[in-house]
């Protein structure tokens, strides 16, 4: 991964939406621990990239929580505009996750 022009891509839009709109991150993470909390714990165990997966599989189920505990706590506070900046910015972070992962194949 150090060298994939793509995930290094990846790195620098995660970087700068926590700099510039970190709402955005918490969309992002709000997909992110609830997709792998569901995906991981369903699928057989690789001997690469295993490690990651099994954490994951562990420690996601309660990122998840923690973070629609988080949604639910300040979302009356949100303005619409920064729900929409949130869910666009999950998305984004999705198709970047995609590239990712087939740069790898």
């Amino acid at each position: 991964m150090s060298e994939s022009p793509i995930a290094h891509e990846y790195d620098r839009v995660l970087q700068d939406c926590a700099q510039e709109f970190p709402l955005g991150v918490l969309g992002h993470s709000y997909l992110f621990e609830n997709a792998s909390g569901a995906m991981f714990p369903k699928h057989n165990p690789l001997d690469f990239p295993f490690k990651f997966i099994e954490v994951h599989a562990k420690e996601d189920p309660g990122h998840s929580l923690a973070i629609k505990r988080t949604i639910r706590h300040i979302e009356n506070d949100l303005s619409d505009e920064e729900q929409a900046r949130m869910i666009a910015f999950a998305n984004k972070s999705g198709d970047y996750l995609l590239k990712v992962l087939d740069s790898l194949s």
